[in-house]
């Protein structure tokens, strides 16, 4: 403390500007008073990050636009609660439906629609309809109408003499016209052949009816980014006239990749495609798909020679894996993200992130614990029973994310992860309490001596990131934070329930080195406060000084029925049995 008084004001000033955590600049504040005296210029040098005032006004954005609007409520309508400028504008309204060209209809009662209101406004270019029944008997009484936009489960009677409707193939668009075109989108084609594309493109997404035509990209020779999804019209029958292949060895700029079905299921039937050397992501969402036989005897002929020797991030179905339609190792030199997985193939050394569905005795195994490379693990349907529990101890693991793991059983964590993220279980029903000790295995000898050693470690020092995903059904839930805070380090905790978005982020910083103080904060929120443990009282007069740090737990409560605010918690003391 005496050194940091010491500084200058001008460096001190530069430091605190510094500070882009907001809990560290509060932390800052509690534990160097002295700073920020009432004679102090430091004082403004605070500035917390991404908080302002919110100094204007801007009222209802209807209200702003009401020269604009002309709303028409029905009766059974006019007794809810609507902002009172409604009621009053739907009572003493001007018509000024000579000029209304948009019209939007929502939730209306069958008269809305017929010839006495809505169609007597022949101004009308633009009409969004959004009901369950429509109908649209009367719409040639708009005489001016240009787009019409309707949502609903039943259409009747769209009867108009300007709706046209032709079908038009892709030759006909005259597409390859646009010679300056560089990103195209095309829906439910039939077909699609060469020579029909602009040159120009550098960016492409299909969705196509039929397999498309051998030849039908050679030209693109600008591409970019490929997207191809075939839909559910590819019949056998297909195969029979053709053999389906997709060349793109000349898209010498190819960089990304994605092929896709409609269907999941594996059919008798292989497509082919030959692939460029530029790919560096490729995803492959098909059972029925493989790299084309004449590029891999190639490869064989030449050892030389690689088929992907630049590709980075791989997404594809386990098994392309295990039919041997794709080789890691041969195939793949430079891979860096392999998204599913078959734990008969050995993983590339170049391999930094795997997410995959794996069992407990791979990822438990030395093989993968030999990994030195990798460094992030997604497990996705991880599944485990009682004793199937998850060793991770001998990997070299940055990055571990389990929230998708399922089944009772905990995991070891490697001392070198400092990101993790779990799923917690409720085992209990009808007292919904999270913890991490569901979660986390502790070692045979520190169990033994939990009752004296309190402060036991149950995650790496290097843990400083945890992330808890949780299911529950209750409106209140509980989480022990007191295990976060004695048995680990962890300095940023976050919650998700059931895999959405994170809506809770915590700091915590431990203000002394016994723990006895713990400023725990909110961090979009700043909601929080320091909490003082509270030590367990014990009659015995011979503990040692290990027993005397134990600590009371407690709880971060939550209540989402009564909650007008995604960051209302709180905490409290659990009754010591």
């Amino acid at each position: 403390m005496s050194t940091l008084l010491s500084l200058s004001n001008l460096l001190l000033s530069q430091i605190i500007l510094e500070i882009d955590d907001n809990v560290d600049i509060i932390c800052l504040l509690l534990t160097c008073k002295k700073l920020y005296q009432n004679g102090s210029s430091l004082k403004r040098s605070i500035r917390f990050k991404g908080i302002g005032p919110i100094d204007t006004d801007n009222g209802d954005i209807l209200d702003n636009s009401i020269s604009n609007q002309h709303v028409i409520l029905s009766k059974d309508k006019e007794d809810e609660e609507y902002p009172l400028w409604i009621k009053d504008y739907t009572e003493n309204r001007i018509d000024k439906s000579i000029n209304i060209t948009t019209v939007l209809v929502n939730e209306y009662e069958p008269k809305v629609l017929d010839s006495n209101l809505l169609y007597k406004i022949p101004s009308i270019e633009t009409l969004f309809i959004y009901h369950s029944r429509i109908d649209l008997g009367s719409i040639s009484l708009l005489p001016n109408l240009q787009r019409l936009s309707v949502q609903g489960n039943s259409l009747t009677n769209l009867v108009h003499t300007q709706i046209i409707n032709n079908n038009y193939s892709t030759s006909e668009l005259a597409l390859e016209q646009y010679v300056s075109l560089t990103e195209l989108t095309l829906n439910n084609l039939r077909s699609i052949g060469p020579g029909v594309l602009p040159s120009s493109l550098t960016s492409l997404t299909l969705t196509l009816l039929e397999f498309p035509q051998r030849d039908t990209f050679i030209s693109l020779t600008s591409l970019v980014h490929l997207d191809i999804h075939v839909g559910k019209r590819l019949l056998a029958k297909q195969e029979e006239e053709e053999k389906l292949f997709i060349d793109l060895s000349s898209l010498s700029n190819l960089k990304r990749l994605e092929y896709s079905e409609y269907w999941h299921q594996k059919f008798g039937i292989i497509f082919e495609i030959c692939l460029p050397p530029s790919i560096v992501i490729l995803s492959f969402y098909s059972k029925n798909i493989q790299i084309a036989q004449q590029q891999q005897q190639q490869q064989q002929q030449c050892t030389t020679t690689t088929i992907m020797p630049v590709l980075e991030k791989l997404y594809l179905f386990e098994s392309l894996l295990t039919g041997g339609k794709i080789n890691l190792l041969s195939q793949c030199p430079s891979l860096k993200k392999l998204y599913s997985y078959d734990e008969s193939v050995p993983l590339p050394e170049s391999l930094v992130k795997l997410k995959g569905e794996l069992t407990t005795s791979f990822l438990s195994s030395r093989p993968f614990a030999r990994h030195g490379q990798l460094k992030k693990l997604v497990w996705i349907y991880g599944y485990g029973g009682q004793g199937d529990d998850l060793d991770l101890s001998q990997s070299n693991l940055e990055t571990i994310d389990l929230s998708d793991m399922h089944g009772f059983f905990t995991v070891t964590i490697p001392p070198s992860t400092k990101y993790l993220t779990i799923y917690l279980i409720q085992k209990q029903q009808d007292i919904p309490i999270f913890s991490i000790s569901d979660r986390i295995t502790v070692p045979k000898k520190k169990q033994i001596q939990s009752q004296q050693q309190q402060q036991e470690q149950w995650l790496p020092i290097s843990t400083t990131h945890l992330t808890c995903s949780m299911s529950c059904t209750q409106s209140k839930w509980s989480f022990r934070l007191d295990e976060i805070i004695n048995h680990t380090n962890v300095r940023y905790l976050s919650f998700s329930m059931s895999r959405n978005t994170t809506f809770l982020q915590f700091s915590i910083q431990r203000l002394d080195s016994d723990n006895t103080n713990v400023l725990v904060l909110e961090r979009r929120s700043l909601l929080g406060g320091i909490i003082t443990q509270k030590r367990k009282e014990n009659s015995n007069t011979n503990i040692n000084l290990q027993q005397q740090q134990q600590y009371s737990p407690f709880c971060l409560h939550f209540n989402d029925y009564n909650s007008s605010s995604p960051f209302e918690f709180s905490w409290s003391f659990v009754k010591d049995k």
